[in-house]
């Protein structure tokens, strides 16, 4: 065991470091091993290129922690900034039993360190959805970081897939599973940022759904008499978590979730995935709206949200949480 106040250094990631990032994975990160192909599909070739990945090494060069900052694209006040997620913080188990509240815990150097090269990369803003437990430390940033951060949480709603709805539908609209993201999504996208309007919000490419939704369940629904698209609802197939859902205008949201919840509710899909009984979300002020009218429940579990500016020049009510038009997706 080595000695906890053994010094580490944070540094970019490197093509060398890839063997010691696997180790870690498999060893430290309590979500199991990972590929290499896995690897360079999520992290390397993604839509908008490389993710910057932070490592902390020993005094032996041993890899001992890292955290993954993932590029995507955001619209804010009507402009396109660059923008990074930040996910999967691993740290190896003899650095991580400092109090993760303090700010000399080896989770605040990596952050920190991944700031600093995200803003030498030009990035404007980074944001994460962090396990609850985090926002202790996440919380800490205001007081020893100079720029504008924010980190807030949210509670978590159930609806049952076999419990009776009240919502009326119209007849007009029909529900398909997605098999791909055509230039129609672009379009939504346009739509969408128009009409709802949409004040700060990740972009929404057919490149990138596909890359984060291509995994999980989408429903697509459509006008009946034209068949063009009116939104889609994106949900992960095993745990029923509600992952992204986005329509053209705020009056659509409610028809593409009032339909897919009676497509999922439908024997005949409840057949196919039978241990999909219910669906669970973040209660954003994005969905608070959409389920004014449906039978929903809420639970002890709570999401957690955080963001930190980059740039300066981008006033910072403009990228509060109650100005994002947000899902778990982002």
């Amino acid at each position: 065991m080595e000695v906890l106040a053994e010094p580490f250094t944070c540094r970019r990631y490197q093509d060398s470091d890839k063997e010691d990032i696997m180790k870690l994975w498999q060893e430290e990160s309590g979500w199991g091993a990972i590929t290499l192909e896995q690897f360079d599909r999520w992290f390397i070739n993604t839509p908008f290129g490389k993710c910057i990945i932070v490592i902390a090494t020993n005094a032996n060069n041993e890899v001992t922690g890292q955290i993954i900052f993932s590029p995507t694209e955001m619209i804010v006040d009507g402009k396109v900034i660059k923008s990074l997620r930040g996910s999967a913080p691993i740290i190896r188990s003899d650095y991580r039993e400092r109090n993760l509240r303090t700010t000399d815990h080896p989770a605040f150097t990596l952050i920190k360190r991944g700031f600093e090269i995200a803003a030498e990369d030009g990035y404007q803003l980074v944001y994460s959805f962090p396990s609850y437990g985090w926002l202790g430390l996440l919380r800490t940033f205001p007081k020893v970081l100079p720029n504008f951060s924010e980190s807030v949480s949210f509670e978590c709603f159930a609806i049952s897939l076999e419990a009776t709805q009240t919502f009326s539908l119209d007849n007009n609209y029909e529900v398909n599973i997605v098999t791909s993201f055509t230039q129609e999504y672009e379009q939504l996208w346009n739509k969408a940022v128009v009409e709802i309007p949409l004040k700060c919000s990740i972009v929404r490419t057919p490149k990138l759904l596909k890359y984060i939704l291509g995994g999980h369940l989408v429903f697509e629904t459509r006008n009946t008499a034209d068949k063009s698209l009116v939104g889609y609802l994106a949900i992960n197939k095993k745990t029923g978590l509600i992952v992204d859902l986005f329509a053209g205008s705020e009056k659509d949201l409610k028809k593409v979730f009032f339909h897919s919840i009676n497509f999922l509710s439908d024997e005949k899909f409840k057949n196919i995935y039978s241990s999909l009984n219910q669906l669970k979300g973040m209660l954003t002020p994005t969905l608070v709206p959409v389920l004014k009218d449906i039978n929903y429940s809420k639970d002890n579990y709570r999401f957690a949200f955080s963001s930190y500016l980059l740039d300066n020049t981008i006033p910072k009510e403009k990228i509060q949480q109650s100005q994002w038009y947000m899902t778990s997706m982002g």
